[in-house]
């Protein structure tokens, strides 16, 4: 009985890590999708978003910024808040790798941003998102 039972929980250890990973794969897909049509275009006069990854509880940003572009800027996202339709998306409580890009998003990196209803492949990307984060 103890060999089936190990076996039995190694199994259903390998399905939920199979299902998690397909389940990342897919919410990385739809953030990429948000990545490369809603934030860059607002920042392009910036930067550049070169990585945006949502990794346990977080969201994770690696950017250039124009005239350090050799220079990699990390940061991260502690809260992100999605509208349930797809609307809008919000990221607040920030860490970065350097102090004046920590200060500028915790100053200016907390508001809403709006996805317009044209854009629907960003806004279907962010109602993936929204139920892997919240469960919905």
């Amino acid at each position: 009985m103890g060999l089936f039972s190990d076996i039995s929980n190694t199994v259903s250890e390998k399905a939920k890590q199979f299902k998690d990973s397909l389940l990342d794969s897919s919410v990385q897909v739809a953030i990429n999708q948000i990545k490369d049509r809603v934030l860059n275009p607002k920042i392009a006069e910036y930067g550049e978003i070169k990585q945006l990854e949502y990794k346990d509880k977080k969201v994770r940003i690696i950017l250039a910024l124009k005239g350090m572009e050799e220079t990699l800027l990390e940061a991260s996202a502690n809260k992100i808040i999605i509208a349930e339709d797809g609307s809008s998306i919000q990221f607040d409580d920030f860490d970065a790798n350097k102090a004046f890009l920590k200060a500028a998003l915790q100053n200016f990196g907390n508001r809403k941003i709006e996805i317009p209803e044209e854009q629907n492949l960003a806004r279907t990307a962010l109602q993936t998102v929204r139920k892997y984060i919240v469960g919905a």
